[in-house]
């Protein structure tokens, strides 16, 4: 397997040879964002290529946990929040980007906090335990020449 910080600086898409974006949804390490519930918001965005993120950013920037819910978030608006400022960084760029955004992650079972890219943010107006978090988004081309963006952690391993 190979992160994607690795293939940085290629000033273009990104082909990679035996992957699979339909077998990486399929295995449940994406989540399709351009098909249900999210499409929506995807085409908000702007987006030309269908959008994935990872299961696990999913479930740390996205979903909601006990400490979330009691902020009064949803998981519809921490997800409109993410593509926004993907949107806005993402212009003029072909290839991949870090990007960071403020939010409170949520907690994730059976993950090192380690795995994750994340600055105490301490600001009026912001909620306790309010992070700079980082996430990392590639324009890819599977193996049966499909374009996709692709959203995850700057250290997951996808392929």
């Amino acid at each position: 397997m190979t992160s994607i910080s690795k293939l940085r600086g290629n000033g273009g898409f990104i082909y990679i040879p035996g992957y699979s974006r339909k077998e990486q949804t399929t295995k449940g390490k994406l989540i399709d964002l351009s098909q249900g519930d999210f499409t929506d918001l995807a085409m908000k965005c702007s987006h030309i290529y269908p959008i994935a993120i990872s299961k696990l950013a999913f479930a740390r920037y996205v979903s909601l946990d006990e400490n979330t819910q009691q902020l009064g978030l949803s998981i519809r608006n921490r997800l409109s929040t993410l593509l926004w400022v993907l949107k806005h960084q993402i212009k003029g760029y072909r290839s991949t980007i870090l990007f960071s955004f403020i939010c409170v992650p949520s907690l994730v079972e059976g993950q090192s906090i380690q795995e994750f890219i994340e600055v105490d943010f301490q600001e009026e107006g912001f909620p306790l335990g309010s992070k700079i978090c980082y996430l990392e988004a590639a324009y890819l081309i599977d193996n049966a020449g499909n374009t996709s963006l692709n959203i995850m952690l700057p250290s997951e391993k996808l392929f």
